[in-house]
């Protein structure tokens, strides 16, 4: 497929992406959304108001940016059925593989992750499927952040996946949690618990 370039680009960076480092997918998918609605405008908005983002880094003293090659590709007419629409976003981030760049995709909703994944497997092995799961999480929530909630410390397991899918949390707030993961797949499971005494509020994220 031919990768069709944005008339609005991120920060006015013009480049092809032949020659671009980074390449900025816009993909406006919104189709879990549960809490109002709107989101499939994000990348259009992120884009339109990008030229006034203060790019001056204070450690570095430079425009970091300056140094990193940007194109940004046009906005796709994103597919009805969700499933064929993460399809599209993983043919769209092969051919930008295919060019040995970095995509970097801005969405409406977690659920374009996958999409991404898949690509990112098929480039580099499941070690570059969880990755890409780890980065698209991080970077598709909005910061929510406050002194107060930042976690005390950060824990980390590795376990097979249950043949059934069925895995058990034991969180320290006591009350076991079963979490369902894609049988005979990998998965991410990501647990917060906020205070000692707190629920604990999990996702889980296949690749």
């Amino acid at each position: 497929m031919k990768l069709k370039l944005a008339k609005k680009n991120f920060l006015d960076e013009k480049n092809s992406p032949d020659l671009a480092d980074v390449v900025i997918v816009p993909f406006g998918l919104e189709k879990t959304v549960c809490f109002g609605k709107g989101t499939h405008k994000g990348p259009e908005r992120i884009i339109e108001v990008s030229p006034q983002l203060e790019t001056f880094d204070e450690e570095l003293k430079k425009d970091v940016y300056k140094e990193v090659a940007i194109t940004t590709l046009a906005e796709p007419k994103i597919k009805k059925s969700h499933e064929a629409a993460i399809g599209q976003l993983e043919e769209i981030v092969n051919e930008i593989y295919k060019l040995n760049k970095f995509p970097l995709i801005l969405g409406g909703e977690h659920s374009l992750t996958l999409g991404a994944v898949r690509a990112a497997q098929k480039k580099y092995g499941d070690w570059g499927g969880l990755a890409a799961a780890v980065y698209q999480a991080a970077t598709t929530s909005a910061d929510l952040r406050i002194w107060t909630s930042l976690p005390k410390e950060f824990q980390v397991a590795k376990v097979q996946t249950p043949k059934n899918g069925s895995l058990t949390l034991s969180p320290p707030s006591g009350g076991d949690i079963t979490v369902q993961v894609a049988p005979e797949k990998s998965s991410l499971v990501y647990v917060k618990i906020p205070t000692p005494k707190a629920p604990a509020v999990y996702d889980v994220i296949p690749f």
